[in-house]
């Protein structure tokens, strides 16, 4: 009996033993878990968003024409969307029915590509004269005065476009007078506000002119200079020469872009509007860049690869309404 009860104390002593062990062990592995390292798995960690700014190479292929004394060219070419900014000069004027007209057409294709392009984080940049009068504590303004202080050269600074003096070159007959009766360009009519139908994101820039608009783009660290819109063909020049004074990239969108003849002065030499606005952007290609449609742009922002985001939009009421205060 007596040897029975010490057999049971032995196996006791070893089970109590080899909990202690099980214990301890457990005790140290949790106190160094990179032991575990050997046996687990490797995690699978998502992709990086990588956007604007990224030291990586993101080559967008568009297909642009080209004009020189021998002749028109369409070629493929690469840029960097990470050194492209989208200019947005879409001059709200409910003076003039012609251009209330091309705003009803042009603003909603408009619009579609400038989401596709905040998409890839490319940024844009929107033109009024009156935006310090109108929307001078936007977020929008606040950092237009940010990336145009920052591209505040001095070879900016001193020069002075003097786009009226060209239009001798490129509109035979040029007069700046408005064609319709009872109407008059710089009458208590016109109004240089923001349109209400382009779309302003949060990370958008405003700027109240041109010299301010070529300063943007180099504050931007931009290459390349895709303009929408429509303006005068005088105020649209005068952008592209401050461009050129800092050796910008400028490409038009041809079927995006109005240069907004004044048809009447010009019917002796085109046939119409459009042989008009054909003219002005074929002088472009020229003197200036190059251009490329819409179709074929949009086809580009399809084939490229690389992650979308969602842009966040503002709404601005004081634009609404513009005839309240007469």
């Amino acid at each position: 009996m007596r040897i029975r009860k010490e057999s049971f104390s032995i196996l006791f002593l070893r089970i109590f033993h080899t909990l202690v062990v099980v214990l301890w062990i457990s005790f140290l592995i949790s106190k160094f878990p990179f032991e575990q390292e050997k046996f687990e798995k490797p995690i699978k960690q998502k992709p990086l968003k990588i956007y604007r700014n990224s030291p990586s190479s993101d080559k967008f292929i568009i297909k642009t024409r080209n004009i020189n004394s021998s002749g028109t060219f369409y070629i493929k070419r690469s840029i960097n969307l990470s050194e492209t900014v989208i200019y947005v000069d879409m001059w709200r004027s409910h003076w003039c029915t012609y251009y209330n007209d091309r705003e009803f057409f042009f603003t909603p294709r408009i619009n579609e590509m400038c989401q596709r392009f905040r998409q890839l984080d490319v940024p844009v940049v929107h033109i009024s004269m009156s935006v310090d009068a109108f929307n001078p504590n936007t977020i929008q303004r606040k950092s237009g005065r940010r990336i145009v202080s920052a591209g505040n050269l001095t070879i900016l600074e001193k020069f002075n476009a003097q786009a009226m003096r060209y239009h001798k070159d490129y509109i035979p007959g040029f007069k700046d007078t408005c064609v319709y009766k009872d109407q008059e360009r710089f009458g208590k009519y016109r109004d240089n506000r923001f349109t209400k139908q382009i779309a302003v994101s949060q990370d958008d820039y405003f700027v109240q002119n041109f010299k301010e608009s070529a300063m943007s783009f180099v504050g931007l660290g931009a290459k390349h200079v895709i303009f929408l819109g429509q303006h005068t063909n005088m105020c649209l020049m005068a952008v592209f020469l401050y461009c050129r004074e800092v050796g910008l990239d400028l490409i038009i969108v041809r079927d995006l872009v109005d240069a907004c003849w004044l048809y009447e002065y010009q019917k002796d030499h085109v046939k119409n509007h459009t042989a008009g606005n054909n003219a002005v952007n074929d002088y472009f290609d020229k003197e200036f860049g190059t251009s490329v449609l819409s179709y074929d742009l949009i086809k580009s922002i399809k084939r490229y690869n690389k992650p979308r985001k969602q842009p966040v939009y503002n709404m601005f009421t004081n634009v609404a309404f513009m005839f309240k205060n007469l």
